[in-house]
């Protein structure tokens, strides 16, 4: 399924210095689906013979990597509905209060 969503809005970015990050908020959007999702952005500057590098956080290597392509920026995502976020909430809940049930019936613990 493809879904787009886009916004006209300009928002005005100060010049950054090294290790200085900002955030931009666009557009806020209820997700009517789940799933893997793909989002972009291209960037335009007022002198157009200034080029605009863009950098992304890996979660994973805990750095900054720098963007691929000048004047854009994009990653990858994942929304997860609320209903399934309630029901792993849930789950996890469940599983605590069974472990607290399986330790109080075998080492007789007394929870106040």
């Amino acid at each position: 399924m493809n879904m787009v969503v886009s916004s006209n809005k300009k928002p005005n970015i100060k010049q950054l210095n090294p290790n200085e990050s900002t955030e931009i908020y666009f557009y806020v959007v209820t997700m009517a689906i789940s799933g893997p999702i793909w989002i972009e952005a291209e960037f335009e500057a007022k002198d157009k013979e200034v080029t605009i590098y863009t950098y992304q956080y890996d979660v994973n290597h805990k750095n900054d990597e720098k963007y691929d392509v000048p004047n854009k920026w994009a990653m990858n995502d994942f929304v997860q509905g609320r209903l399934e976020l309630l029901q792993t909430n849930t789950n996890i809940q469940i599983l605590i209060l069974t472990i607290i049930t399986v330790l109080e019936a075998i080492l007789g613990l007394r929870i106040l």
